[in-house]
């Protein structure tokens, strides 16, 4: 190639930056050893290159840091999504287990609704002791009740012997007044 094609694309900065096993320096050194060759009216060329390469090694530095900053920014977030789906993990496991526990709730909740109706059903009935005195009681009536029906029928038997008693006593007084008539 030739000097003034490399003295031009040194100054348009249109070339590629080199990388990281390549020495830029030693390829500036290089371009410089190109120039000093004809330094006829190449003096300001040469302070242009040299500014040109110096801002070249800083934007490259610059880079630099910036890769090696973007790379440990790179691993904090990678950490924070390891992070985050550790507890994304947590989080299921633990609505798993909660999950489980709302349903053993629910199905205590609805053992103690029924337990519940069944103590509701079991005191609207009396107790033993009160029913057993009922019992008892009603007991004494039936039997108080026997008695007098007991004693109603022998009364009513025997009225029933007047009555046949009575009716055959003026059967026979009818049949005497017609005989004492007759």
């Amino acid at each position: 190639m030739d000097a003034e094609a490399i003295r031009k694309r040194l100054l348009s900065r249109s070339f590629v930056l080199f990388p990281e096993d390549m020495s830029l320096d030693r390829c500036a050194k290089t371009a410089l050893n190109l120039l000093s060759e004809s330094e006829q009216g190449c003096k300001p060329a040469l302070a242009t290159l040299e500014k040109e390469i110096d801002l070249v090694l800083i934007e490259y530095r610059k880079s630099k840091r910036a890769r090696q900053q973007h790379d440990r920014e790179v691993q904090e977030y990678q950490k924070l999504s390891d992070d985050v789906a550790t507890k994304v993990n947590e989080n299921v496991r633990d609505i798993e287990i909660l999950r489980k526990q709302l349903k053993e709730e629910r199905t205590m909740r609805q053992r103690k609704e029924e337990c519940e109706e069944v103590a509701k059903s079991v005191h609207q009935v009396q107790s033993r002791s009160q029913t057993q005195k009922e019992i008892t009681k009603l007991s004494d009536e039936l039997s108080e009740l026997n008695r007098i029906r007991k004693e109603t029928e022998e009364e009513f038997v025997l009225r029933k012997k007047q009555f046949q008693l009575l009716m055959h006593s003026i059967s026979s007084l009818k049949e005497e007044m017609k005989q004492d008539q007759a």
